[in-house]
């Protein structure tokens, strides 16, 4: 759908590849790399580029403009303190920690958005994890305990309704993100 106008903001290099990559690539692919492993201060980056377009989404008259209606943002310091310090580190929480601030960020963005423009517009948000990690230093993950293999989705519905709003919600899966996009 040409109307669709998407964005990839990300500070793991795989993420854009696979954003720039077949027939349909992201009209807006921004990666910004971690100088000298801080992963907090490159999540800081890609959480200011996602408000970015968040900020720039009605001013979208062209083609080359800066936002998109379908925004895919990655932050990849919990991930990175996991795999280097393991799920039970000061490190993992502090990453935790920092993501849940980023995440409020943004909705504070959506919010301000919306308050400037009306509540006529529809904003569905996903927050997910792709794995937990174990718990211990030098493992992170890739075997099959409960740790490991936890991920969760929560989902803001676009319908106005606050039931569950920013909560994790054990209906929704992993397999269940596509196909929800899809249908918006």
């Amino acid at each position: 759908n040409s109307g669709i106008r998407t964005a990839v903001v990300a500070d793991w290099k795989y993420i854009n590849d696979i954003a720039g990559a077949g027939g349909f690539p992201a009209d807006v692919n921004t990666y910004v790399a971690p100088v000298d492993g801080d992963f907090a201060a490159s999540d800081a980056q890609v959480v200011a580029d996602t408000i970015d377009l968040i900020t720039n989404a009605a001013s979208c008259n062209t083609p080359n403009c800066n936002s998109a209606t379908f925004i895919f943002s990655y932050q990849v310091q919990v991930d990175e303190a996991g795999h280097s310090f393991g799920g039970g580190s000061p490190e993992y929480k502090q990453a935790v920690t920092n993501v849940s601030n980023n995440i409020a960020d943004i909705m504070t963005a959506v919010d301000l958005w919306n308050a400037g423009h009306g509540p006529d517009e529809d904003w569905t948000v996903i927050v997910t994890t792709d794995h937990g990690h174990q718990q211990s230093v030098g493992f992170g993950h890739g075997f099959q305990s409960p740790n490991e293999t936890s991920s969760f989705v929560i989902f803001q519905p676009s319908d106005g309704s606050t039931a569950g709003q920013g909560l994790q919600n054990l209906g929704f899966s992993n397999v269940d993100i596509t196909p929800t996009i899809v249908g918006l």
